[in-house]
């Protein structure tokens, strides 16, 4: 668990650190559900940050099976946004929202606030490429809230 700790450590501010340390671990010493959970998601984190667009749910899907039942707040929205942008990457909106209407409901306990930051500037994008612009505006603004 310390590779991965560290990997989220450096996450923000060193996403190409982060990526680094998880493709040199071992994943054989994932022996938990937990521990693959936390690495499916931290990698799948890191491969976005590093902007490297999947098109497959086989990174992120142990993330996703696990977070719908365990986890924190922060941990259940990430999952969801990081599915909802593999459909992104997909140009498949209809499932993108769907994955970013159930990382929502996890918005007002989740603590991490870039991560809300970034869902928020995720839908509006989305309404933005739907022509919504009375949603689009409306998401700007709570992303805002969450960036400043």
């Amino acid at each position: 668990m310390s590779e991965l700790d560290a990997a989220e450590s450096v996450m923000e501010d060193s996403p190409e650190t982060a990526l680094a340390i998880l493709d040199t671990m071992q994943r054989s010493r994932l022996v938990s559900r937990e521990a693959i959970a936390r690495h499916a998601l931290l990698y799948s984190q890191a491969l976005d940050k590093n902007y490297i667009d999947m098109t497959t749910d086989s990174i992120i899907r142990p993330a996703v099976g696990y977070y719908s039942r365990h986890g924190s707040a922060d941990e259940r929205l990430k999952a969801q946004y990081y599915l909802g942008c593999i459909y992104r990457n997909s140009g498949d909106p209809e499932k993108e929202m769907e994955c970013y209407v159930r990382a929502e409901r996890y918005a007002d306990e989740a603590v991490d606030y870039k991560a809300v930051g970034r869902l928020y500037s995720a839908i509006k994008a989305l309404y933005f490429d739907l022509y919504d612009f009375d949603n689009a505006y409306r998401y700007s603004l709570l992303s805002a809230e969450y960036y400043s």
